[in-house]
Protein backbone atom coordinates (compact mmCIF):
# COMPACT_ATOMS: atom_id res chain seq x y z
CA UNK A 1 0.00 0.00 0.00
CA UNK A 2 1.19 3.36 -1.27
CA UNK A 3 2.06 6.02 2.22
CA UNK A 4 0.10 8.99 1.33
CA UNK A 5 3.03 11.03 3.22
CA UNK A 6 5.05 12.13 0.16
CA UNK A 7 2.04 13.80 -1.67
CA UNK A 8 1.19 15.30 1.92
CA UNK A 9 4.70 16.77 2.15
CA UNK A 10 4.38 18.27 -1.11
CA UNK A 11 1.11 19.73 -0.62
CA UNK A 12 2.39 21.10 2.80
CA UNK A 13 6.11 21.52 2.30
CA UNK A 14 7.89 21.48 6.07
CA UNK A 15 5.19 21.83 8.16
CA UNK A 16 5.05 17.81 8.68
CA UNK A 17 8.33 17.56 9.42
CA UNK A 18 9.56 16.57 12.66
CA UNK A 19 12.55 17.52 14.91
CA UNK A 20 14.92 14.91 14.91
CA UNK A 21 15.98 16.53 18.71
CA UNK A 22 13.83 17.81 20.51
CA UNK A 23 14.37 20.16 23.83
CA UNK A 24 14.30 17.89 27.18
CA UNK A 25 10.82 18.12 28.56
CA UNK A 26 10.28 18.79 31.59
CA UNK A 27 7.88 16.01 33.20
CA UNK A 28 9.58 13.58 30.85
CA UNK A 29 13.30 14.17 32.19
CA UNK A 30 14.06 12.53 35.55
CA UNK A 31 16.48 15.38 36.39
CA UNK A 32 13.59 17.70 36.78
CA UNK A 33 11.28 15.96 39.11
CA UNK A 34 11.02 17.94 42.43
CA UNK A 35 12.65 21.02 41.00
CA UNK A 36 10.23 24.84 40.08
CA UNK A 37 10.78 26.74 37.20
CA UNK A 38 11.16 30.80 38.81
CA UNK A 39 8.21 32.85 38.40
CA UNK A 40 8.50 35.91 35.62
CA UNK A 41 6.25 38.60 36.70
CA UNK A 42 4.95 40.66 34.34
CA UNK A 43 7.02 44.16 33.65
CA UNK A 44 4.88 46.92 36.29
CA UNK A 45 2.59 49.31 34.19
CA UNK A 46 3.58 52.88 34.27
CA UNK A 47 0.73 54.91 34.02
CA UNK A 48 2.07 58.39 31.30
CA UNK A 49 2.42 61.22 33.29
CA UNK A 50 1.24 64.53 31.81
CA UNK A 51 3.61 67.56 32.69
CA UNK A 52 1.77 70.12 29.96
CA UNK A 53 -1.02 71.93 30.25
CA UNK A 54 -4.77 71.25 29.30
CA UNK A 55 -7.90 73.03 28.65
CA UNK A 56 -9.75 72.05 32.24
CA UNK A 57 -13.18 74.14 30.79
CA UNK A 58 -13.44 71.58 28.31
CA UNK A 59 -14.16 68.63 30.49
CA UNK A 60 -17.79 68.41 31.62
CA UNK A 61 -18.58 69.16 34.98
CA UNK A 62 -18.67 65.71 36.59
CA UNK A 63 -15.43 64.99 35.95
CA UNK A 64 -13.65 68.99 36.84
CA UNK A 65 -15.84 68.14 40.46
CA UNK A 66 -13.46 64.76 40.30
CA UNK A 67 -10.49 66.58 39.96
CA UNK A 68 -11.41 69.10 42.68
CA UNK A 69 -12.10 66.25 44.89
CA UNK A 70 -8.70 64.64 45.01
CA UNK A 71 -7.10 68.18 45.53
CA UNK A 72 -9.41 69.69 47.78
CA UNK A 73 -10.81 66.87 50.00
CA UNK A 74 -9.03 66.05 53.38
CA UNK A 75 -9.52 62.56 55.46
CA UNK A 76 -9.08 64.16 58.51
CA UNK A 77 -11.51 66.93 60.29
CA UNK A 78 -10.73 70.24 59.90
CA UNK A 79 -10.93 72.46 62.78
CA UNK A 80 -12.20 76.31 62.75
CA UNK A 81 -12.19 77.99 65.70
CA UNK A 82 -14.10 81.23 66.05
CA UNK A 83 -11.05 83.05 68.28
CA UNK A 84 -7.92 84.33 65.86
CA UNK A 85 -5.41 81.55 66.22
CA UNK A 86 -2.59 81.32 68.81
CA UNK A 87 1.05 81.24 68.27
CA UNK A 88 1.74 78.57 70.49
CA UNK A 89 -1.08 76.22 68.13
CA UNK A 90 1.05 73.87 66.37
CA UNK A 91 -2.08 73.25 63.61
CA UNK A 92 -1.22 76.78 62.14
CA UNK A 93 2.12 75.90 61.69
CA UNK A 94 0.96 73.13 59.02
CA UNK A 95 2.93 73.75 55.65
CA UNK A 96 0.51 74.70 53.35
CA UNK A 97 -0.13 72.72 49.91
CA UNK A 98 1.28 74.62 47.08
CA UNK A 99 -1.51 72.71 44.85
CA UNK A 100 -4.07 73.36 47.44
CA UNK A 101 -3.50 77.23 47.28
CA UNK A 102 -2.95 77.37 43.34
CA UNK A 103 -6.32 75.52 42.93
CA UNK A 104 -7.76 78.22 44.63
CA UNK A 105 -6.63 80.41 42.91
CA UNK A 106 -6.54 79.80 39.20
CA UNK A 107 -9.34 82.18 38.45
CA UNK A 108 -13.12 82.86 39.84
CA UNK A 109 -14.45 80.28 37.72
CA UNK A 110 -11.80 77.26 39.28
CA UNK A 111 -12.32 78.72 42.95
CA UNK A 112 -16.80 78.83 42.66
CA UNK A 113 -16.18 75.40 41.61
CA UNK A 114 -13.72 74.21 44.19
CA UNK A 115 -15.21 75.50 46.84
CA UNK A 116 -18.39 73.88 46.57
CA UNK A 117 -16.70 70.85 46.56
CA UNK A 118 -14.27 71.83 49.01
CA UNK A 119 -17.31 72.73 51.55
CA UNK A 120 -19.51 69.79 50.13
CA UNK A 121 -17.14 66.48 51.14
CA UNK A 122 -14.81 68.09 53.99
CA UNK A 123 -16.11 67.80 57.12
CA UNK A 124 -15.54 70.58 59.67
CA UNK A 125 -14.92 70.68 63.30
CA UNK A 126 -16.56 73.36 65.01
CA UNK A 127 -14.33 74.07 68.19
CA UNK A 128 -15.94 77.02 70.62
CA UNK A 129 -16.04 77.79 74.34
CA UNK A 130 -19.23 78.68 75.82
CA UNK A 131 -22.44 79.11 73.37
CA UNK A 132 -22.90 77.24 69.83
CA UNK A 133 -24.63 79.91 68.18
CA UNK A 134 -22.66 82.27 69.46
CA UNK A 135 -19.47 80.97 67.50
CA UNK A 136 -21.55 80.41 64.57
CA UNK A 137 -23.05 83.63 64.01
CA UNK A 138 -19.46 84.79 62.41
CA UNK A 139 -19.11 82.06 60.61
CA UNK A 140 -18.59 82.99 56.24
CA UNK A 141 -21.64 83.34 55.52
CA UNK A 142 -21.33 81.97 51.78
CA UNK A 143 -19.35 78.99 52.80
CA UNK A 144 -21.72 78.42 55.17
CA UNK A 145 -24.42 77.80 52.88
CA UNK A 146 -22.46 75.24 51.50
CA UNK A 147 -21.01 73.01 54.26
CA UNK A 148 -23.21 69.59 54.50
CA UNK A 149 -20.80 68.08 57.35
CA UNK A 150 -19.72 69.10 60.57
CA UNK A 151 -18.28 67.65 63.89
CA UNK A 152 -19.01 69.31 67.34
CA UNK A 153 -17.00 68.03 70.62
CA UNK A 154 -18.71 66.64 73.64
CA UNK A 155 -17.01 65.23 77.22
CA UNK A 156 -19.42 62.64 79.36
CA UNK A 157 -16.85 64.79 82.38
CA UNK A 158 -17.10 67.95 81.46
CA UNK A 159 -20.02 70.13 80.71
CA UNK A 160 -20.71 73.89 79.87
CA UNK A 161 -22.84 76.53 81.09
CA UNK A 162 -25.98 75.89 79.35
CA UNK A 163 -26.29 72.39 79.66
CA UNK A 164 -29.18 71.17 81.74
CA UNK A 165 -27.96 68.66 83.55
CA UNK A 166 -24.14 67.46 84.24
CA UNK A 167 -24.12 63.94 83.17
CA UNK A 168 -24.75 61.65 80.12
CA UNK A 169 -28.50 62.57 80.23
CA UNK A 170 -27.32 66.54 80.20
CA UNK A 171 -24.41 66.05 77.04
CA UNK A 172 -26.99 63.40 74.95
CA UNK A 173 -30.16 66.25 75.09
CA UNK A 174 -26.99 69.15 73.95
CA UNK A 175 -26.02 67.28 71.51
CA UNK A 176 -29.85 67.09 69.99
CA UNK A 177 -30.39 70.77 70.36
CA UNK A 178 -26.81 72.09 69.08
CA UNK A 179 -27.93 69.44 65.86
CA UNK A 180 -30.99 71.68 65.34
CA UNK A 181 -28.35 75.07 66.05
CA UNK A 182 -26.26 73.63 63.41
CA UNK A 183 -28.81 73.07 61.01
CA UNK A 184 -30.04 76.59 61.28
CA UNK A 185 -26.83 77.82 60.02
CA UNK A 186 -25.96 75.47 57.78
CA UNK A 187 -29.33 75.07 55.76
CA UNK A 188 -28.04 72.06 53.91
CA UNK A 189 -26.40 70.34 56.82
CA UNK A 190 -27.15 66.69 56.14
CA UNK A 191 -24.56 65.48 59.21
CA UNK A 192 -23.92 66.66 62.05
CA UNK A 193 -21.35 64.13 63.78
CA UNK A 194 -21.18 64.46 67.47
CA UNK A 195 -17.67 63.34 68.50
CA UNK A 196 -18.38 61.96 72.09
CA UNK A 197 -15.32 61.53 74.89
CA UNK A 198 -16.47 58.57 76.95
CA UNK A 199 -15.04 57.26 79.55
CA UNK A 200 -15.43 53.41 79.51
CA UNK A 201 -14.86 52.83 83.41
CA UNK A 202 -17.43 55.23 84.51
CA UNK A 203 -21.19 54.91 82.43
CA UNK A 204 -20.32 52.53 79.59
CA UNK A 205 -18.97 49.81 82.36
CA UNK A 206 -20.38 46.75 82.14
CA UNK A 207 -22.31 47.17 79.02
CA UNK A 208 -19.18 46.25 76.57
CA UNK A 209 -19.53 42.30 78.23
CA UNK A 210 -22.82 41.46 76.26
CA UNK A 211 -23.84 41.44 72.89
CA UNK A 212 -24.61 43.90 70.09
CA UNK A 213 -28.25 43.52 70.47
CA UNK A 214 -28.12 43.38 74.60
CA UNK A 215 -26.01 46.69 74.25
CA UNK A 216 -29.16 48.07 71.47
CA UNK A 217 -31.72 47.14 74.10
CA UNK A 218 -29.67 48.77 77.09
CA UNK A 219 -29.15 51.96 75.18
CA UNK A 220 -33.05 52.24 73.93
CA UNK A 221 -34.01 51.99 77.47
CA UNK A 222 -31.56 54.78 78.17
CA UNK A 223 -32.82 57.06 75.67
CA UNK A 224 -36.47 56.37 76.30
CA UNK A 225 -35.58 57.79 79.62
CA UNK A 226 -34.05 60.85 78.22
CA UNK A 227 -37.03 61.49 76.25
CA UNK A 228 -38.91 61.21 79.30
CA UNK A 229 -36.95 64.11 81.11
CA UNK A 230 -36.06 66.41 78.40
CA UNK A 231 -39.06 65.59 75.43
CA UNK A 232 -36.47 66.02 72.33
CA UNK A 233 -36.41 64.06 69.13
CA UNK A 234 -33.17 63.36 68.10
CA UNK A 235 -33.04 65.09 64.26
CA UNK A 236 -32.49 62.83 61.28
CA UNK A 237 -28.60 63.98 60.82
CA UNK A 238 -27.37 63.62 64.11
CA UNK A 239 -24.79 61.04 64.41
CA UNK A 240 -22.90 60.02 67.29
CA UNK A 241 -19.51 58.74 67.26
CA UNK A 242 -17.35 57.21 70.31
CA UNK A 243 -13.90 58.28 71.23
CA UNK A 244 -11.97 55.06 71.23
CA UNK A 245 -9.49 55.63 74.62
CA UNK A 246 -9.62 52.19 76.03
CA UNK A 247 -9.98 48.73 74.67
CA UNK A 248 -11.31 49.55 70.74
CA UNK A 249 -12.93 46.13 70.04
CA UNK A 250 -15.53 46.49 73.18
CA UNK A 251 -16.32 50.17 71.96
CA UNK A 252 -16.80 48.73 68.54
CA UNK A 253 -19.51 47.11 70.14
CA UNK A 254 -20.81 49.76 71.91
CA UNK A 255 -20.71 52.07 68.76
CA UNK A 256 -22.29 49.59 66.79
CA UNK A 257 -25.22 48.91 69.50
CA UNK A 258 -25.86 52.77 70.11
CA UNK A 259 -26.04 53.18 66.38
CA UNK A 260 -28.98 50.94 65.78
CA UNK A 261 -30.60 51.56 69.25
CA UNK A 262 -30.67 56.08 67.72
CA UNK A 263 -32.38 54.68 64.77
CA UNK A 264 -35.54 52.75 66.73
CA UNK A 265 -35.30 55.59 69.00
CA UNK A 266 -34.83 58.08 66.26
CA UNK A 267 -38.76 56.61 64.65
CA UNK A 268 -40.14 56.14 68.60
CA UNK A 269 -39.32 59.76 69.77
CA UNK A 270 -40.75 60.92 67.00
CA UNK A 271 -44.05 59.13 66.69
CA UNK A 272 -44.09 59.79 70.50
CA UNK A 273 -43.92 63.49 69.79
CA UNK A 274 -46.53 63.62 67.08
CA UNK A 275 -48.89 61.73 69.67
CA UNK A 276 -47.61 64.18 72.91
CA UNK A 277 -49.04 67.20 70.20
CA UNK A 278 -52.07 65.50 69.45
CA UNK A 279 -52.92 65.12 73.25
CA UNK A 280 -52.07 68.43 74.59
CA UNK A 281 -54.06 70.51 71.96
CA UNK A 282 -51.19 71.87 70.52
CA UNK A 283 -51.15 70.54 66.81
CA UNK A 284 -54.87 71.98 66.66
CA UNK A 285 -53.50 75.63 67.86
CA UNK A 286 -50.59 75.52 64.84
CA UNK A 287 -53.02 74.53 62.26
CA UNK A 288 -55.69 76.68 63.78
CA UNK A 289 -52.92 79.57 63.77
CA UNK A 290 -51.45 78.16 60.15
CA UNK A 291 -55.11 78.72 58.81
CA UNK A 292 -55.52 82.27 60.22
CA UNK A 293 -52.90 83.55 59.04
CA UNK A 294 -53.59 82.11 55.71
CA UNK A 295 -56.83 84.19 55.72
CA UNK A 296 -55.14 87.21 56.95
CA UNK A 297 -52.58 87.20 53.97
CA UNK A 298 -55.64 86.12 51.53
CA UNK A 299 -57.26 89.96 52.61
CA UNK A 300 -54.22 91.91 52.17
CA UNK A 301 -53.65 90.34 48.57
CA UNK A 302 -57.03 91.24 47.86
CA UNK A 303 -56.88 94.83 49.15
Amino acid sequence: MASSIPELQSAFGQILLLEKSKNPSHSSNPKWIGTSVPFQYPPPYVRPKWTGSFRLFDFPRELRDRIYFYIVFNPKTLVWKRNSPSPHDSFHFKPVDSDYLNLFLTCRQVHEEALKVFCRFNIFGIQFKKFLAGSLRVFPARQAGMVQRVQLYYRQYDWRYDWRRHDSTGAFAQMMLEAMIAKEFFPVLRECVAFWDVWNQEWLYGLSSGSVDETMQAFLVWMRGCYELDKLVPPAWLRVEFRRRWRPEEMWALQTGFNRALDVFRREAKDQADQDMEDSGQKWLLEAWSEGNKKSRRRLEER
